[in-house]
């Protein structure tokens, strides 16, 4: 997901979570990166993605429009799939190396057995043999 689209993301997640933010106060949520932030949501306030809600009583709060709940849940399921597409590659990798490293130990283990003679074991009731 390119730049841009995360931004839209973090932008209508914390629009959808935070309901009760005035709008003076909505560019805190963003602390010290809200001059990053400032030009996509102005982008997504003149596609309608968004807009200003205005209570009987209360302070005025950004809300999303159906334009933007629709567009949160295609980029939320945008995110799930490539995230789901890098486990099944690093699924793969590690599968691949663990049968890689199985193999060479395996093939190890055989040279090992093969080159080293086996020793044999002492005769259970044999006596210790003692040397000068």
């Amino acid at each position: 997901m390119d730049n841009s689209k995360n931004l839209e993301l973090e932008i209508l997640i914390t629009i959808s979570q935070n309901k009760n933010v005035p709008i003076y106060h909505f560019h805190h949520l963003f602390e010290h990166k809200w001059k990053t932030y400032n030009p996509r949501f102005s982008q997504l306030m003149s596609d309608g993605v968004l807009n200003t809600a205005k209570p009987i009583t209360g302070m005025p709060y950004y809300e999303l429009t159906s334009k933007g709940k629709s567009r949160i849940a295609e980029l939320i399921e945008q995110r799930e799939s490539e995230i789901a597409d890098r486990l099944s590659q690093m699924q793969h990798s590690r599968t691949a190396n663990s049968m890689n490293w199985k193999t060479a130990r395996a093939r190890l283990h055989s040279l090992v057995h093969m080159w080293v003679p086996a020793e044999k074991p002492p005769a259970p009731n044999a006596a210790p043999v003692m040397t000068k």
